[in-house]
């Protein structure tokens, strides 16, 4: 900065260069001595002056005279002083050699003045003692100036070794001036302006030409690259000032046009443009002209630097997306720093990349490294270029452009549900698809396993853009990815679809929804339509579609078709089925059901015309309008509740059952006709009834034709019953054939029941009473009294005594009257009550006469059929619903023994025969539901018969029926008893076994009197007996014992003697004892065949009987020994 000076220059020094000549020093000692100069003159403005090695030279004349030169050279040890108070001027430059020498003063109290419009450069040994230097360029010393006490004005920089001391100051009026100096010398900062006025004087002369009264600021260094332009620029004080920019190449300052390197000579800012390498260190200063006075002001230094050079430029990158892609760049120079940028498609301008910057690495280097391509971050078409610098200049390189090889997207949709058979697909699309070398769709099932999908039946084009999934099933469910290959900068390269993965699900197949119908009932006017569930997140509709429900159950619906269509979460429909609501009253018009069929138990049933059933009919109730309506034998018209009968007619055919479950006992109105059949009879038979209806039909209207003394109760004794009374509910009858039927030939008659069907519960009472031995012994005639069978396990269970559910009236035993035996005199057999208790029942055998039943007695008790209980307490016995069954009402027995699963059985029944045509039959075996001593309701005592009968003992207990306890113990023996009226052969035989009996467990017959133990599963036992009852003769065992029949064993004995037929010749051979009798009876016990005195061990029976029959042969051998065998002739 140049400040305003305080003083008037007084002297101005005006150099105009000329054309000078070199002038050496070749003398000795003065300066201005001609002939020490070459040329023989004195040197002067323009003249260059050298003082050669060796050369001593003193300046003793000021520059007013003489001491002025243009350049000055002290070379070798050349050593130029100038005097005290003397001056010099050089215009141009000032070099010392080293070793040379440069004195200013001679140490003297006067000084020396220098003047240096150029640089001064020392190498050797400069001396400024107390001397004033100007400089007006730089000051360059290598080696060491002396201050002593000078002051040094700088108008560049300032550099080297300045050492001395004093007072003296080294002043860099520049302020653009580099100052570097050492050694002990005061320098001020650059750009200190010196106060005092003779420095300021000599500042003003030498380095900036005059001194106005305006200042010149702004001037400074500029550092700028080759091919640049720089700017300087200067500020003044003065008014309406004028601008001449000079420069210094390094020979002197000049003025500057206008031209292709500089532009604004004549303005405050000059342009160097087009910067060149040699304009390195130029020097750029303004002179300024205002209000008449003209000043230089600082000049400023350019430094030109090089700029790097790109060789080559970054190229293109074509990579698949999430790859790395490096771009470089090759730069010459030295230093060198790269900093990248890039500019996405859609930004305004270049962001610089840093370290910070994601997904990259290498930012600084002259290859940078780009990864996770194609994200948002580096998408396709973003632009890299790269700035090189050597700290100074830069270049920057062309752009190079990343394009990504990418999946832009795959149609469809990300997550789809799809309805079972349906077809989807999906179309992957990219970046540049003529890059695409090859397709390959995946689908995963479990997650993390990738499988290629083949074109089949249900893909097409899993090798192309578009996989189609055709007619598509619960298989194909799946997440689906595509694997692209494609062409890149290098080799090929792959993407993937990971990041759009494409989840399909197939639901499965929707069937024709399953329906279950709940019709109205007779709770439930309305009916109930239930689906059965295919997914848990179905719905349902019941209206062809039009409203869906989350609840697979519809209820409330009244009569009427529904439509149910089932549609799942993907919103696919099933195939609608049709529901029926029938309506609660199907209604019969003599041709047709309204609902189309067969009533169910839900429904209410309506006859209006004629009916005849062709199997069973149930329904909540029963009302009959019109028409004769016939339920046929073995069918049975279930209800719920009640029966009106309240025109036409219900008839009720032989066997045929009515079963209700309403207990109520007056629901039921009106007539009908209950028909029942007798057994085989003749004119003298009694039959046991009781009536399944109540109302006004009398025991006559019942049958008329019986003689009116011939109708019977039973209460502990018989008493008859006036005909024109009627039937009292589960009151048993005997009631008489009617007259006029045969009194030889047995036939079936019909009887009719007319009235209201009984219903619910009945009590009837019955007494007992104590026999001669004090046991109680009450008999009471009773009877079923509903329309339908009755079971006789759950009547016993419900008024057996101890353990009655209701009732704990009677012993469990019951008698039914088959009058299988004719009128002996006016008795009749008590041997002809066939016996049952829950463990089974005995019957009374084939009908002697025709007459009667001969079958064995089970659980269920025919609807009209009177029986015996044994009373053993006084008080009821109650009949219910509960007790009623539909089926069994056949006839009064029924063939089949079978016990129901609810206890193990193992049965053996025995029957005791002669050859008077007398039956009775005893049942003895092992039940889980007996003890060993007399158990009622399982044991049954024998009916007192005194003609004709077999039983067990317990104690006094004649039983017709006995049960022993388990588990089975083959030691186990049964006593036997038997009465017989008759004497002579008699047969004990097994009529049939159950149970264990059944499968292989042998059954023995011991005879105590005869010693014989006998295999009655093998063959009957024959044997005489006299008329009486006999209770010690007979014990049934399990096991054949050790007991010996003469020398042999029962074993031995029976495979011993073998008896065959063939042709009607019956051959008998004992191998190992001789016949003495042979004797053949049929199976009535009849003696058919007898020879006595055989003394053989074979024997042969040729036409014994013409008819075929089984035979049984009892052989007795010489030692006593009796063999009975089984023969069918």
């Amino acid at each position: 900065m140049i400040r305003k000076l305080l003083f008037t220059l007084f002297i101005v020094l005006i150099h105009t260069f000329g054309y000078g000549a070199t002038k050496t020093y070749s003398g000795s000692g003065n300066w201005n001595v001609a002939a020490n100069w070459s040329g023989g003159t004195i040197p002067g403005g323009s003249d260059d002056v050298i003082i050669s090695s060796g050369q001593t030279v003193t300046v003793t004349m000021n520059d007013v005279v003489n001491a002025f030169v243009n350049n000055l050279s002290v070379l070798g040890t050349g050593i130029l002083t100038i005097n005290d108070g003397k001056t010099l001027t050089i215009y141009g430059n000032v070099t010392v050699d080293s070793g040379a020498r440069f004195n200013a003063g001679t140490g003297n109290s006067d000084s020396a003045i220098i003047k240096v419009y150029g640089d001064f450069i020392n190498q050797g040994t400069a001396n400024f003692w107390k001397s004033t230097v100007v400089i007006a360029g730089n000051l360059v010393t290598a080696s060491t100036i002396l201050q002593n006490n000078g002051n040094i004005i700088v108008g560049g920089n300032v550099s080297g070794v300045i050492g001395g001391s004093g007072t003296g100051i080294v002043y860099p009026v520049n302020p653009n001036a580099t100052v570097t100096v050492t050694g002990d010398a005061t320098e001020k900062p650059a750009g200190t302006i010196p106060t005092d006025s003779t420095l300021l004087s000599f500042m003003n002369e030498v380095i900036y030409g005059t001194n106005c009264s305006f200042t010149i600021t702004g001037t400074t260094n500029i550092s700028a690259c080759i091919g640049a332009t720089a700017i300087f620029t200067v500020t003044t004080s003065g008014s309406s000032p004028s601008y001449q920019w000079e420069v210094n190449m390094g020979s002197g300052w000049s003025d500057l046009s206008n031209n292709t390197f500089y532009s604004g000579v004549n303005t405050a800012n000059l342009a160097v443009n087009n910067i060149t390498a040699g304009m390195n260190n130029y020097k750029f200063r303004a002179r300024i002209t205002a209000a008449g006075c003209t000043e230089k002001g600082n000049y400023g230094f350019l430094t030109v630097s090089t700029s790097p050079t790109i060789i080559t430029q970054p190229i293109n990158q074509l990579d698949c997306e999430k790859r790395s892609v490096n771009f470089s760049v090759v730069a010459t120079g030295t230093g060198l720093t790269y900093s990248w940028k890039y500019k996405k498609p859609a930004d305004p301008s270049f962001t610089t990349i840093t370290a910070a910057t994601s997904n990259v690495s290498n930012s600084a280097t002259s290859t940078i490294s780009i990864s996770n391509i194609g994200s948002t971050q580096f998408p396709n078409g973003t632009q890299f270029q790269v700035v090189v610098s050597n700290g100074t200049c830069d270049v920057s390189s062309s752009l190079a452009t990343l394009s990504v090889n990418e999946i832009l997207d795959i149609t469809s949709g990300t997550t789809v549900t799809m309805c079972y058979g349906s077809n989807h697909f999906y179309t992957v699309t990219t970046s540049y698809p003529s890059n695409v070398v090859s397709y390959k769709w995946k689908k995963s099932v479990s997650s993390g396993v990738w499988n290629d999908v083949v074109d089949g039946t249900h893909y097409s084009g899993a090798t192309t853009a578009t996989l189609n999934i055709i007619n598509g099933t619960p298989a194909e469910t799946a997440e689906y990815r595509v694997y692209i290959t494609f062409r890149s900068s290098g080799a090929d390269c792959n993407a993937s679809s990971d990041s759009r993965t494409r989840a399909l699900t197939f639901l499965p197949l929707l069937l024709t929804p399953a329906t279950v119908i709940t019709q109205p009932s007779c709770s439930t006017p309305t009916g109930t339509v239930s689906v059965t569930v295919q997914s848990a997140t179905d719905t349902y509709s019941f209206d062809n579609g039009s409203t869906f429900q989350a609840g697979n159950s519809k209820s409330g619906l009244a009569a009427g078709i529904y439509k149910v269509i089932i549609k799942n979460s993907g919103g696919c429909n099933s195939p609608a089925t049709s529901a029926t609501v029938k309506s609660a009253t199907n209604i019969w018009d003599g041709s047709v059901w309204s609902n189309g069929t067969l009533p169910t138990i839900s429904e209410n049933i309506v006859f209006n015309g004629n009916y005849l059933s062709s199997g069973d009919v149930s329904g909540c109730s029963c009302q009959i309008n019109s028409g004769a309506v016939v339920i046929n034998s073995g069918h049975t018209l279930s209800l719920t509740n009640e029966l009106k009968v309240v025109g036409g007619s219900l008839t009720f055919e032989n066997s045929a059952s009515l079963i209700q479950t309403n207990t109520g006992s007056g629901i039921n109105t009106g007539t009908v006709i209950y028909k029942r059949n007798s057994t085989p009879i003749i004119n003298d038979d009694y039959t046991y009834w009781s009536s399944p209806t109540s109302g006004t039909q009398t025991l006559l209207d019942f049958s008329p034709y019986t003689q009116g003394d011939k109708f019977f109760i039973f209460d502990n004794d018989w008493s008859s019953v006036n005909t024109s009374s009627t039937f009292s509910p589960g009151i048993g009858y005997s009631i008489r054939a009617p007259e006029g039927i045969s009194s030889s030939v047995a036939a079936v008659v019909s009887f009719h029941f007319t009235g209201i069907p009984n219903n619910g519960t009945i009590a009837v009472p019955v007494t007992s009473r104590k026999d001669a031995s004090g046991y109680e012994e009450g008999l009471r005639l009773v009877g079923n009294p509903f329309p339908s069978a009755l079971d006789a396990d759950a009547f016993i269970d419900a008024n057996i005594t101890v353990s009655g559910t209701i009732n704990k009236t009677i012993t469990g035993t019951l008698y039914f009257w088959t009058h299988n035996h004719t009128l002996i005199g006016n008795d009749y057999l008590a041997t002809d009550y066939a016996t049952y208790t829950k463990f089974g029942g005995t019957g009374t055998g084939s009908a002697m006469s025709g007459t009667g039943n001969s079958g064995t007695p089970v659980k269920y008790i025919a609807s009209g059929q009177g029986f015996f209980v044994e009373v053993d307490a006084t008080g009821n016995v109650t009949f219910n619903n509960a007790m009623r069954g539909a089926a069994n009402n056949a006839n009064f027995y029924k063939t089949t023994t079978k016990k129901t699963a609810s206890s193990e059985s193992h049965r053996v029944w025995l029957n005791l025969t002669n050859n008077s045509r007398n039956f009775s039959q005893a049942l003895m075996g092992y039940s889980s539901m007996a003890t060993n001593e007399y158990d009622s309701g399982v044991d049954g005592v024998s009916f007192d018969g005194d003609q004709h009968s077999i039983y067990s003992l317990i104690g006094e207990r004649m039983l017709a029926i006995q049960a022993k306890a388990l588990p089975f113990d083959d030691t186990d023996t049964i006593p036997l008893g038997y009465v017989v009226n008759v004497a002579g052969n008699t047969v004990i035989s097994i009529d049939h076994v159950d149970g264990m009996f059944e499968k292989g467990q042998g059954v023995y017959l011991e005879d105590l009197v005869l010693g014989v133990i006998h295999d009655i599963k093998t063959a009957p036992y024959v044997f005489s007996s006299e008329a009486g009852t006999f209770n010690d003769r007979f014990v049934l065992r399990f096991k054949s014992g050790s007991k010996s029949l003469g020398t042999y064993s029962v074993e031995r004995l029976n495979s011993a003697v073998v008896v065959s037929n063939k042709d009607k010749h019956i051959k008998i051979n004992s191998s190992e004892e001789v016949i003495n009798k042979v004797q053949v009876y049929d199976l009535l016990g009849r003696l058919i065949f007898q020879k006595t005195n055989v003394n053989a061990n074979e024997y042969h029976i040729s036409n014994l009987v013409s008819n075929h029959q089984v035979l049984l042969a009892k052989i007795i051998l010489q030692n006593g020994q009796t063999v009975t065998k089984k023969i069918v002739y």
